[in-house]
């Protein structure tokens, strides 16, 4: 999946995403809490919250690597 196809995923579709990268289960799930969106993004053990679906895609959360960095060769389950 394109880095532009994974944000859509998430920010408009609304849809959780999970995968594995470096042999860890991660992924992002999305809401909405008094009409701000909220992105859960975790990575193995690790989680962070975020308010901006850039945020979100261009974080270097993964060992150094952004989501959209790393959205065309990860394993999604």
């Amino acid at each position: 999946m394109s880095a532009d196809e994974l944000r859509d995923e998430i920010a408009v579709q609304w849809n959780d995403v999970e995968f594995i990268y470096n042999g860890k289960r991660s992924g992002v799930t999305s809401e909405v809490h008094d009409y701000i969106p909220i992105f859960a993004m975790w990575y193995g053990e690790k989680e962070k919250i975020y308010s901006d679906i850039d945020e979100v895609m261009y974080d270097k959360f993964f060992d150094g690597k952004s989501l959209s960095e790393i959205a065309e060769i990860v394993r999604y389950t």
